[in-house]
């Protein structure tokens, strides 16, 4: 287990609006490198996992977030391993899900980060059935939208 604290695991849901899925895991997993957190991306399958790999060989532009794919020998010593289930192998406190995945034990991270997107009723649909499922194991919940200008806003 990489948890850093026994306060509850704190679930932040962001309703993309304005920013592709792709792009904002990137830059939620490049902020939180620069503070020096240790990251998993848990990814719907191995193909959306190899598209984000490629992804993050181009971002940020001026900089390079390292990263490894989960089947890579060295993936333990990266700050940020892309994976197919939820793995802390490289000390990971923060958890990002991409699509429709929901973490079965969140108690192993100290931060879920999860996506719903704002045009998809079934992507809205799907991510209260995570929120219900996060908020039932006594996590503790924000939500933030995004307006089309990018900008957000904490909901609760």
């Amino acid at each position: 287990m990489a948890r850093s604290t026994a306060a509850p695991v704190i679930v932040r849901f962001y309703q993309l609006a304005a920013t592709p899925l792709d792009a904002a895991i990137a830059r939620i997993a490049d902020k939180a490198y620069r503070l020096g957190l240790k990251l998993c991306v848990v990814a719907p399958g191995p193909d959306w996992a190899r598209q984000l790999d490629q992804f993050l060989w181009r971002f940020p532009p001026e900089g390079f977030l390292p990263h490894a794919l989960w089947d890579d020998p060295e993936a333990p010593i990266h700050p940020l391993i892309i994976a197919l289930e939820p793995d802390d192998r490289n000390g990971a406190t923060v958890a990002i899900t991409a699509g429709d995945v929901l973490l079965a034990a969140p108690e192993r991270f100290d931060r879920v980060v999860d996506f719903a997107l704002a045009g998809d009723p079934q992507s809205l649909a799907d991510s209260r059935n995570r929120y219900r499922h996060y908020r039932g194991l006594g996590c503790d919940m924000e939500y933030w939208t995004q307006n089309d200008r990018g900008e957000w806003a904490k909901k609760s």
